[in-house]
């Protein structure tokens, strides 16, 4: 008896531990937006949606719930494209109230459906990137997390130059300065529609270099001969 309860304490141990990574997760997110209650989805964000149980369809044959799970794009009309239930206008709802929706629209397909409902910020990455362009990221995450979509910086990024605008006015100067010290994306205020802006190092050519030395050389030469001259008479 004993041997068989001693073979269950890792299995325990394993489970106590995924509750408390989930349970952290969890209160992190809850603490969010418990601070920012007035978030709202708006255009062009996206939604990552997670949900646990099971799909019932009416003839009474089930499939995974996680059919449901995905990211899902706002289009320029306020809406998203969920499974089953089609569009549904989604800006001006809080991840709260979305949550809600959700579990009452699809109450006739999930028995005791549960919803986790995350907002996406959209960032646009310009410059030396190796695939700049528009991504979308939960505003808890991190600067890498964020670089790491793009396909990571060229090797002639210059990471400490790297800016924030936003209506063509720079708002964020030292952004790797604060995610060094560890803030996250909605930390920094960077807010949704931003650019992420990298410059890249200042590129000196080895004939640029060759000419500026050519000329200094000569301007040397030129000032010693006629200080040469000037000395003769």
């Amino acid at each position: 008896m004993f041997q068989k309860n001693k073979s269950l304490v890792p299995k325990i141990l394993l489970c106590l531990m995924i509750m408390a990574i989930l349970g952290t997760q969890l209160a992190a997110q809850s603490m969010y937006y418990s601070k920012r209650k007035t978030d709202v989805f708006k255009p062009g964000d996206g939604i990552r949606v997670r949900v646990w149980q099971l799909m019932v369809s009416p003839n009474g044959e089930s499939s995974p719930a996680s059919q449901l799970t995905g990211d899902y794009t706002i289009d320029g009309n306020g809406f998203a494209l969920f499974p089953i239930i089609g569009k549904l206008k989604v800006t001006g709802m809080t991840p709260d109230r979305l949550t809600q929706v959700l579990t009452e629209r699809y109450s006739p397909y999930l028995r005791d459906p549960i919803f986790y409902i995350e907002p996406l910020m959209r960032v646009i990455l310009q410059g030396a990137f190796n695939q700049p362009g528009a991504y979308r990221i939960v505003p808890t995450g991190s600067l890498w997390e964020l670089v790491e979509l793009a396909g990571g910086p060229t090797t002639t990024c210059d990471l400490k130059k790297m800016r924030v605008e936003r209506g063509g006015k720079v708002v964020i100067k030292n952004v790797l300065g604060q995610f060094e010290r560890g803030y996250s994306i909605q930390d920094t205020g960077l807010r949704s529609g931003d650019q992420l802006i990298a410059p890249e190092h200042s590129k000196i050519s080895f004939r640029e270099v060759r000419n500026t030395l050519t000329f200094i050389m000569t301007s040397v030469l030129l000032f010693y001969q006629i200080s040469n001259y000037s000395s003769g008479k």
